[in-house]
């Protein structure tokens, strides 16, 4: 069995990807939300 075929790897690895999809998500959150707070201060 080659070292990356290893469950606790592919574990490992899945959880670091799903804590960088969360990171993105919430990145994009973020950059919304300031676009919106950007949008109604200009509209007053």
């Amino acid at each position: 069995m080659r070292n990356h075929d290893c469950p606790t790897v592919r574990f490992f690895k899945a959880r670091v990807y799903k804590e960088k999809e969360t990171q993105m998500t919430q990145t994009k959150k973020a950059k919304v939300r300031n676009l919106i707070i950007a949008a109604m201060l200009t509209a007053l």
